[in-house]
């Protein structure tokens, strides 16, 4: 959680702007993006995650909604944070999805956390031959992804910690 609000300080998120967590689970980030946002909303695809993230958070809006379309219109968003998602996604093509769509419905920031290739233990793992059932990418593989989708890094990725994590979260604003 610790991670996620350095990377909406880098991002400048203040307090006065809209926010959508995507995928938004059942609404553990909620309580970190709240005071963050003048308006949160959470989308999921799973009813079931939505009404459990309803009862954590009634203040925010929720609803059942699947990436790579979300029922939003264009730059509805100041900030679309995306938090344990992208690794699931081994095809290149459905991560540009992923990114584009969140470019599409966001006018300022896309915080996306990932699986960073360049920690100890995704060395750890790769020097082992032990298979990964997440997709693990180097931050450069993530940027070029995200230019391709007209978004544009502000500044390196943010590590939880190198030793005994992979998660990472990159900071991006829209074109």
């Amino acid at each position: 959680m610790a991670l996620v609000r350095r990377a909406l300080a880098r991002a400048g998120v203040g307090t006065g702007g809209r926010i959508l967590d995507c995928p938004g689970g059942c609404g553990r980030l909620l309580p970190v993006l709240a005071p963050f946002a003048q308006r949160l909303v959470a989308a999921d695809r799973a009813r079931d995650m939505v009404l459990l993230a309803r009862a954590a958070a009634p203040g925010a809006g929720h609803l059942v909604a699947a990436l790579p379309r979300l029922p939003f219109l264009t730059k509805s968003f100041e900030t679309a944070v995306c938090h344990r998602l992208l690794h699931h996604l081994r095809e290149r093509d459905a991560r540009l999805a992923l990114l584009r769509e969140l470019a599409r419905v966001t006018r300022g920031s896309v915080v996306v956390s990932f699986q960073d290739a360049g920690t100890a233990k995704a060395r750890w793992f790769r020097g082992r031959g032990k298979p990964r059932s997440r997709h693990v990418m180097a931050p450069a593989e993530l940027e070029r992804e995200a230019r391709d989708c007209g978004l544009q890094p502000a500044g390196a990725a943010l590590r939880l910690n190198g030793l005994f994590s992979t998660l990472a979260i990159a900071v991006f604003r829209t074109v």
